[in-house]
């Protein structure tokens, strides 16, 4: 038997999840757009007083829009947070388009 029938072995390293969250990272989505977008202006001025980064802005969960960015409307917070959803799964699914891209690129010998 040749050599060259046997199949490569995958190098492909199976990621963590904390490396695919770092390879992912975060929307590029202006934060106070966003509040601008849907008339929450004042909590832009929460993010600032709690020291809310964007890492911990995507991180929120939709009751922290009442108790930490104090956005009292309801419609305002359900709104808000379904955006953020797709959002995210939008900057997601763009990131994973690109990994499966670059790794096209790499098999092919082009690098």
């Amino acid at each position: 038997m040749s050599i060259l029938l046997i199949p490569e072995q995958s190098k492909e390293k199976i990621e963590s999840p904390e490396e695919r969250a770092e390879r992912i990272g975060l929307p590029n989505y202006k934060i106070e757009d966003l509040l601008n977008e849907f008339k929450c202006e004042d909590a832009i001025g929460k993010i600032k007083e709690n020291d809310i980064d964007d890492e911990q802005f995507w991180d929120l969960e939709e009751g922290d829009f009442e108790s930490i960015l104090d956005i009292k409307i309801f419609g305002r917070r359900k709104k808000l947070y379904k955006k953020i959803q797709e959002i995210k799964k939008t900057h997601e699914k763009d990131m994973e388009e690109l990994k499966k891209l670059e790794e096209e690129v790499d098999k092919s010998g082009l690098t």
